[in-house]
């Protein structure tokens, strides 16, 4: 990268090299050199060490929310019991190194030979079987790098594999991609392909994977750094652990959905009355196909506000 800026600004300086005394082309070459610079930097840095990036294709938070196939199962509240819903919890193919240098390469195209892996437990912190170990520090940072950079030579890595069966009827719907907690830093592929990226170690992480599944065998692989520029925030007075720590599974929900919902209530005719006042945000979602960019998707949001019900 360096020798091409290199290579560039030699360009630059023979194009102008008659009038190269001139100050305002000294200035445009000292600008070239800093956006240079900036693009290298920006190249150079993963998502895990930016600080301006939280997550990628990853699904906006919303309010737990789930496509039950009636009002009863509705009702019962069991989404292990649909049909659009499948456990990604237990085994996994998995491999740990200590430092992002010694990562797998490769690892998630489908044809990686991930045969010498061992199995890990998912959800799971990677410490409590043996991977790394807990650290508990009150103030102190536990590496010594600057903010937003994490260690080069001590920043574990743990990658994962495993392959997920996909019905046929469920490509006609979304299919998401759920993580209740992951720390630090997660990316995901399906298929080969890379869907996404996340941080935010205690809240769950939803990716949209449809336009990257077919009907029959899937592979999920995704990869997690024990330290981010998160890390830097989340210096609190506790044990320092790693890994999947809440269940992983993916759902079918239909192309049109409530996708969040907002309730408030008030109390009123001292307190013998309420007003229960609603919003609800549904997506319609849809494919543009195109075969020179198949991974677009368009989506249409609608909002049904102030619905009121008085409650006596």
């Amino acid at each position: 990268m360096k020798s091409q800026i290199h290579k560039i600004i030699s360009l630059i300086i023979h194009a102008f090299q008659i009038n190269r005394s001139s100050f305002i082309i000294h200035c445009f070459l000292n600008i070239i050199c800093i956006l240079l610079l900036f693009v290298q930097y920006g190249l150079a840095q993963e998502n895990h060490e930016n600080h301006q990036i939280f997550g990628v294709n990853k699904l906006a938070p919303h309010a737990e929310v789930f496509p039950y196939a009636n009002e009863i199962t509705a009702i019962q509240g069991d989404k292990t019991c649909s049909q659009w819903f499948q456990s990604l919890d237990g085994l996994w193919r998995f491999n740990w190194v200590k430092k992002p240098a010694d990562k797998p390469k490769s690892f998630h195209l489908e044809d990686y030979d991930d045969s010498d892996w061992t199995y890990f437990p998912v959800p799971a912190n990677w410490e409590v079987h043996g991977y790394d170990y807990p650290i508990y520090l009150d103030e102190k940072y536990p590496f010594t790098t600057q903010w937003p950079n994490v260690s080069k030579d001590y920043n574990p890595v743990g990658s994962y594999r495993r392959t997920i069966e996909i019905p046929k009827n469920w490509l006609e719907r979304d299919v998401v991609l759920y993580f209740g907690a992951v720390k630090s830093a997660l990316y995901v592929w399906v298929n080969g392909q890379k869907v996404g990226y996340s941080q935010g170690s205690k809240t769950p992480a939803e990716f949209n994977i449809s336009l990257y599944l077919r009907a029959g065998k899937n592979t999920l692989a995704i990869q997690i750094y024990r330290w981010s520029d998160a890390s830097y925030i989340e210096s609190q007075d506790m044990l320092r652990l790693s890994g999947i720590e809440r269940e992983v599974y993916v759902y079918a929900k239909p192309k049109v959905s409530v996708q969040d919902f907002f309730a408030k209530n008030g109390l009123s005719n001292n307190y013998k009355d309420g007003q229960l006042k609603t919003t609800v945000l549904l997506k319609n979602s849809y494919y543009s196909a195109s075969k020179n960019r198949p991974n677009i998707i368009k989506r249409k949001e609608k909002k049904i506000e102030n619905k009121n019900r008085t409650l006596t």
